[in-house]
């Protein structure tokens, strides 16, 4: 396994996305088959790529 480099920290604009973000993480990892919504991976902009 590879060493992960350049992660960076990025604070939630509003304390109820901290809170689904990791209510859909724990739903995610407790299935079988591990998943986690693609929404959590874009920005704003990177959303607007695909609407």
């Amino acid at each position: 396994m590879g060493v992960v480099r350049n992660l960076r920290q990025v604070a939630a604009d509003d304390a109820g996305v901290d809170i689904a973000f990791r209510a859909d993480v724990h739903a995610g990892l407790a299935q079988k088959q591990k998943a986690i919504p693609a929404r959590w991976f874009y920005d704003a902009t990177g959303s607007a790529l695909f609407e």
